[in-house]
């Protein structure tokens, strides 16, 4: 039968524990820690058929999350998708807008890349990717 702990036994480290007198620093990003670092830029989405989906966000390792906004000068059609070639076939992210106007989009919360194309002329899209810094 174990006797459980003793107070004043000395201590026994088994299973591959480091004996040490300092402490190990640990660092824990959770969602209650605020990103560091937010890069804004906006851009004139071209129209699909005329000009080449553009990627909005690159691949970035430390991404706490971008946040996306569309302007719609007219009604029409935006796809997102971090896959450029599915995005030429037209699959992806669509979002039909029947009324013009400025749209907030679902956070983008990966690290992959993001590119997007338009069916009208005239769309922008501003983003702002927030990260964390390097540590």
């Amino acid at each position: 039968m174990s006797e459980g702990y003793i107070e004043d036994a000395p201590q026994v480290y088994e299973g591959g524990a480091w004996p040490s007198d300092k402490p190990i620093p640990v660092t824990v990003e959770t969602e209650n820690a605020a990103p560091e670092y937010g890069a804004c830029m906006t851009w004139n989405i071209p129209q699909s058929g005329v000009g080449q989906p553009i990627q909005i966000l690159t691949r970035r390792l430390r991404r706490s999350e971008a946040k996306i906004e569309v302007n719609f000068t007219v009604a029409g059609i935006v796809t997102f998708n971090s896959n450029l070639d599915h995005l030429s076939a037209g699959q992806g992210y669509v979002v039909n807008v029947p009324v013009p106007g400025l749209y907030r989009f679902p956070d983008w919360e990966s690290q992959q890349p993001l590119y997007c194309i338009a069916s009208v002329a005239g769309l922008t899209v501003s983003v702002i990717d927030e990260s964390f810094a390097e540590r």
